[in-house]
C-alpha cells in the first residue's frame, strides 16, 4: 500500500501535532547516508523508530556527492520507516540482487526494528570510541 509522510523544513516540521496526522515524518532534507547517522540519532532520542522516515538514496548523494556502499545506505535506513529513494533501473543485476536481500531482511526485522526498544550503543564522542564518524545501535524484540 501507500502510506502518507509529512515532511516541510527539513525536519523542521517534525512535531507530535504533525505526527497526529502523519504517522512518519522526513527528518530532514539531507539523505547523505554520512549525515543521517547523526540526524536520525538524534531524531531517535525524542521520537520513535517508527516515525522516522529513512531511505536508501542514490550515489554520489545529490546534495554532498560523497560515495556510500548500497550496504551502508541499507543499514541507516534500516533505523527507520525504510524505503527507497533511487532509481532502481539504474542498478546493476549484482546491486538489484544485493537489494532484493536487504529488502526481504527489511521485512523480517522490521516488526523488532519499529515496536522493539532501540539501543544507541556508541556515536562520535562517545567514551572509547575512535573512530570520528562511529555509530552502534542495536533494536531488541
Amino acid at each position: 500500500g501507500v502510506g502518507r509522510g509529512g515532511g516541510g523544513g527539513g525536519g523542521g516540521r517534525f512535531d507530535p501535532g504533525m505526527l497526529f496526522y502523519s504517522p512518519q515524518i522526513w527528518a530532514s532534507d539531507n539523505t547523505d547516508v554520512f549525515s543521517r547517522m547523526s540526524i536520525q540519532q538524534g531524531t531517535s532520542l525524542v521520537y520513535p523508530l517508527s516515525t522516522i522516515g529513512s531511505h536508501i538514496t542514490e550515489v554520489p548523494n545529490h546534495q554532498t556527492q560523497r560515495l556510500a556502499t548500497l550496504k551502508t545506505r541499507f543499514l541507516i535506513a534500516l533505523f527507520g520507516t525504510f524505503g527507497l529513494e533511487l532509481d532502481v533501473r539504474r542498478l546493476s543485476s549484482d546491486e538489484m540482487a544485493e537489494l532484493s536481500l536487504y529488502i526481504d531482511m527489511f521485512k523480517r526485522l522490521a516488526p523488532i526494528i519499529i515496536r522493539g526498544m532501540f539501543y544507541r550503543l556508541w556515536s562520535p564522542g562517545s567514551v572509547g570510541v575512535i573512530a570520528r564518524d562511529a555509530y552502534a545501535w542495536m533494536a531488541v524484540g
